[in-house]
């Protein structure tokens, strides 16, 4: 009867802990979800090559000059320090890689760089690395 109890006791403890867990990444990710953000983007170290809107809904970001080349949204985390957002996520597509992004978010502000990466079998796998500088977009302005 002693064993019964205390498995019942580790998985309630258990429980506990991913359902507030959930709830607390939950909330986080909210302060993102239906937010867009316009901007020019271009690769490290060189001026911008094009305007990125990069939108965050239902837990995930999606970028729309990724959309392209297959890359779909992918889930995002977030981190909340002071007054400062930041996050992290990774897309992907069937044909071309995986984009790892990471940035931050003040105010109406966002920073971010992403690392596009594709492994080639039959040539040098391909790196490129971005940032993206852009802020908030209100009701049909940016």
């Amino acid at each position: 009867m002693l064993r019964f109890i205390g498995k019942s006791y580790r998985y309630l403890v258990l429980m506990f802990i991913v359902t507030f867990s959930a709830f607390s990444l939950g909330a986080t990710a909210q302060l993102l979800d239906g937010k867009t953000f316009t901007g020019p983007t271009g690769i490290v170290g060189e001026s911008a090559e094009e305007q990125e809107v990069l939108t965050f809904n239902n837990g995930e970001l999606y970028s729309e000059s990724c959309a392209p080349w297959g890359f779909k949204s992918g889930i995002y985390t977030l981190k909340q320090q002071g007054e400062t957002l930041y996050f992290t996520a990774t897309t992907l597509s069937p044909d071309n890689g995986k984009i790892v992004w990471q940035g931050k978010i003040k105010g109406d502000v966002i920073e971010a760089t992403y690392i596009w990466t594709k492994e080639r079998w039959w040539w040098k796998d391909a790196r490129q690395e971005k940032w993206f500088k852009g802020t908030l977009k209100t009701d049909g302005v940016n």
